[in-house]
């Protein structure tokens, strides 16, 4: 059976890569990568720090196009290859424009779509992506799970194609990569002590592309009383630029930006920070599964195993950052993602079907 797995950003990378080699060992194996994240650290970097599988398809995007043109451009290079491919099932992941170009190409083209990470829903606000996870998830034939409350999702919507709660496979990644963290030495890089720092990330366009919110983000920042160590995604830099806060950020004492890290790099400081401040859906996962306290920077959450698990904790204000940074104390015990074995039991599913 050939395979074809679709990818594009950090995301879908991580969520590859617990699963790409029990894929090549039952199945032919082809990676498609849309280069829908063109920097360095977040995108090579991967490859070249990590055992992902060879890319056997690289699309080309300018990263001066709008976002449309560059889901427009993926579509058309897409299906030539899968045309030329003629895989028996395409593999997408999670709820990004690579997720979304692959789904409608290959639905137009009427081959099988197994959706990793489906059934994942916000039921509130217009967010594209949780328009992009409707869309896929109904376009999909086999639909993997990463919670029960994500199986429950498709079953009240109805959806066509058959649906199974397997468990996280970043789950999966973060069990099997904390083997690599003992060799990792970005802590003394950076002069950094266990727990006497904080991580923060923020990428989320309704945070970057907000002035009032981003403002208010980075004002919280600044008044942390602990070293603050934060990862710089290339938008939010341009957005601090643009809103003439990048300099008030380089100034301050505490908060040191830095460039984006690999996974290794990225993983080692979140395993050791005191506490993790993000907007990321992938990092609070990260955190929970580490057992670190995450405080949200948003008024809504995509994963509310977490919140109710007390692994993290909203905060849509200054205020209840900067009183969450004081005062929230985090998970005990890692609950509702699986067992660390999502790969093993989407292989299994293929092999059966």
């Amino acid at each position: 059976m050939r395979v074809v797995s679709i990818v594009g950003t950090r995301p879908n990378f991580i969520k590859l890569l617990p699963l790409a080699p029990r894929l090549a060992e039952k199945f032919e194996h082809i990676v498609i990568h849309t280069g829908q994240h063109y920097d360095y650290e977040m995108d090579k970097t991967f490859f070249d720090s990590l055992p992902l599988p060879d890319v056997d398809f690289h699309l080309t995007l300018d990263e001066k196009w709008t976002e449309i043109h560059k889901l427009s451009e993926m579509i058309n290079q897409l299906e030539p290859i899968i045309l030329k491919v003629k895989p028996d099932i395409v593999l997408l992941y999670g709820d990004v424009n690579s997720t979304l170009a692959g789904a409608i190409t290959t639905a137009k083209l009427q081959i099988p779509i197994g959706h990793v990470e489906a059934g994942i829903r916000l039921y509130g606000g217009h967010q594209p992506e949780e328009l992009t996870r409707k869309l896929v998830d109904n376009c999909s034939n086999l639909l993997f799970c990463p919670t029960e409350n994500a199986l429950n999702n498709l079953k009240e919507e109805k959806v066509t194609g058959e649906c199974f709660f397997v468990g996280d496979t970043m789950y999966d990644a973060f069990l099997g990569n904390l083997s690599f963290l003992k060799k990792n030495n970005i802590l003394i890089r950076l002069g950094l002590r266990r727990k006497k720092y904080y991580l923060v990330t923020i990428h989320r366009a309704e945070n970057t592309d907000d002035e009032t919110k981003l403002t208010l983000l980075m004002d919280a920042l600044c008044e942390l009383n602990e070293v603050t160590i934060f990862p710089c995604h290339p938008r939010t830099e341009k957005m601090l630029k643009q809103f003439n806060l990048w300099e008030k950020c380089k100034k301050s004492e505490n908060l040191k930006i830095i460039q984006p890290l690999n996974y290794t790099n990225f993983l080692n400081l979140l395993i050791n920070t005191k506490k993790i401040l993000t907007d990321s859906g992938g990092v609070q996962r990260e955190a929970y599964f580490a057992k670190i306290p995450c405080i949200i920077l948003s008024s809504y959450n995509l994963w509310p195993e977490i919140i109710q698990n007390g692994g993290g904790i909203l905060t849509p204000t200054k205020e209840m950052i900067l009183d969450a940074v004081e005062n929230f104390k985090g998970v005990g015990t890692v609950i509702g993602f699986g067992d660390g074995h999502a790969c093993e039991k989407i292989v299994k599913i293929l092999e059966e079907r």
